[in-house]
């Protein structure tokens, strides 16, 4: 029987610590769906994080097949290694999938007109393709002449027109997927101390536009089985015995809405109460069922944060981005109602959505602050490739100001070229200007040191408690630092100076300046 070796990369960034601690479950469930259902070779897959192993291996090993799980905090770096890889063997299947696949006919085309390195394209679940694609591999043929490859995308290998098909077959029982803990494909990561991540639900039912869920492709939810979570929770206790301080991340999209979700709680709760972890958990809750939510963070040991990403607060603007909020009187039950609420609710909201303008997004401010939120996250607009904000009609209709800056902790030195991973803002729409966006940035410094600081809750309680106006008491302190001589002043001028120098126009400029130590 033939061996077919693939390499599976989920690359994240080491230069100032791992940029992302978790387990790379994508390509986990990939390779074991593969070894389950292709037939006719033996498959020698290999996963890697780290890019400089790959990069020390690939040209002696010689993979047939390199995947490579595409974000926007590793584009660049991926895209790199996939030209090199290319480079050293045009024999190789080169295939990229993830959040950052381009979802539009202009995005789709334009990607590969740029990056013609890449063989295969996967839009959506990944699974069922990569076994197709595979399948052809192991039997000498070329998955890009096969009549239908549903979920994929690419150039025609002889009249190089683009070829889009329709989405794959979603799995109606994510059990088909055998787990990738339980048979010792992540004992290797465990080892390099990441975080254990599992899936209990896939899909979403919302769709928001800046978010790559928003696609109608995803939108049916399905489960895993109990018994399934129960046997990788297990592994994972024991493969941490002695490290009960991890948390467990749940990458589902709404953890805690679904009924589904009551006897995965109670099994975690078990964990908790049996075995002592996880005592953390990194997840999205549940953007509606707030009775549900409630009940799922009282279950839990330790409870949950009441999280209410709010995004925004005018109507005008949810409706542009699809979205439906829970009201705030919901969040005030939220924050009353779920252990922990007091200490660590939080909100998040996005600046220079559609529609917004400045009077309405500190209109939303405003009510956040009245509903007793304790932590308020501003978060700039960024355009995610995948998701319809970021396709070209949305970017037209509403006139996004587009700039681009450098990704945190995101850039390395490989093979003595220096790699950055740069993201897309908006910093100005038709309704918000570029100095409302620069204006904002400086008032989220100011909520960040003031209001979100525990030495200042305190002040806040002895407000409220009095009938002050929190908002207001934030409000004067933003135009006493503004105007102040001193050194506190000198650290907000010292910020907006940085806000503003971070912006490039162009991604080459942003790569130019950084190549000069």
């Amino acid at each position: 029987m033939k061996t077919l070796k693939i390499a599976l990369c989920d690359f994240r960034h080491r230069t100032r610590g791992l940029h992302s601690q978790v387990m790379p479950l994508s390509i986990g469930l990939m390779t074991m769906y593969a070894k389950s259902e292709v037939k006719g070779a033996k498959l020698d897959v290999r996963l890697y994080i780290d890019a400089e192993k790959y990069l020390s291996e690939f040209r002696d090993w010689q993979p047939d097949i390199v995947g490579g799980s595409f974000y926007y905090w590793n584009r660049s770096l991926t895209l790199r290694v996939m030209e090199k890889t290319k480079s050293a063997n045009p024999e190789t299947v080169t295939i990229l999938g993830g959040p950052e696949i381009e979802s539009d006919l202009h995005g789709q085309q334009s990607f590969h007109d740029s990056y013609d390195f890449i063989d295969i394209c996967v839009l959506g679940e990944g699974e069922k393709p990569f076994v197709e694609i595979v399948q052809c591999v192991v039997d000498n043929k070329d998955p890009r002449l096969k009549k239908e490859l549903k979920g994929a995308f690419y150039l025609h290998p002889e009249t190089k027109a683009l070829v889009v098909h329709p989405p794959a077959e979603k799995f109606k029982d994510l059990d088909e997927i055998p787990s990738p803990y339980t048979a010792g494909l992540f004992d290797e990561f465990f080892a390099a101390t990441l975080h254990p991540m599992i899936q209990t639900t896939r899909g979403c039912p919302f769709a928001c536009t800046f978010c790559c869920m928003a696609l109608t492709m995803h939108n049916k939810v399905r489960s895993h089985s109990l018994e399934r979570i129960r046997a990788d929770l297990e592994y994972c206790a024991d493969k941490l015995d002695g490290n009960k301080g991890f948390p467990l991340v749940v990458c589902d999209s709404n953890f805690g809405m679904y009924p589904q979700d009551i006897p995965v709680v109670k099994e975690i709760r078990r964990m908790q109460d049996e075995r002592g972890w996880p005592r953390y958990l990194l997840l999205n809750i549940g953007k509606n069922k707030k009775e549900r939510v409630i009940e799922t963070s009282n279950i839990l040991k330790w409870g949950l944060p009441a999280a209410m990403s709010a995004q925004s607060l005018n109507d005008k603007t949810l409706e542009a981005i699809k979205r439906k909020n829970i009201s705030l009187d919901a969040m005030r039950d939220m924050v009353k109602g779920v252990k922990r609420s007091e200490a660590e609710s939080y909100t998040e909201l996005i600046f220079c959505l559609p529609e917004e303008t400045l009077e309405t997004f500190e209109a939303s401010l405003k009510e956040m602050i009245e509903i007793g939120i304790h932590r308020i996250i501003i978060m700039t607009l960024m355009l995610l490739r995948g998701t319809p904000m970021a396709e070209k009609e949305s970017i037209e209709k509403y006139e996004f100001d587009i700039c681009y800056r450098a990704i945190p902790r995101a850039f390395g030195t490989y093979e003595g070229e220096r790699i950055i991973e740069i993201e897309e803002v908006v910093v100005g729409t038709n309704t918000m200007t570029k100095d409302d966006y620069l204006y904002l940035r400086n008032l989220q410094f100011v909520l960040m040191v003031v209001y979100n600081s525990d030495q200042f809750k305190p002040i806040q309680r002895f407000l409220r408690e009095i009938g002050g106006d929190v908002w207001e008491w934030v409000r004067e302190i933003y135009r006493r630092l503004e105007k102040d001589k001193g050194i506190l002043g000198s650290q907000l001028r010292a910020f907006a100076d940085e806000s503003s120098s971070e912006l490039f126009e162009t991604p080459q400029a942003l790569r130019d300046f950084t190549q000069d130590d």
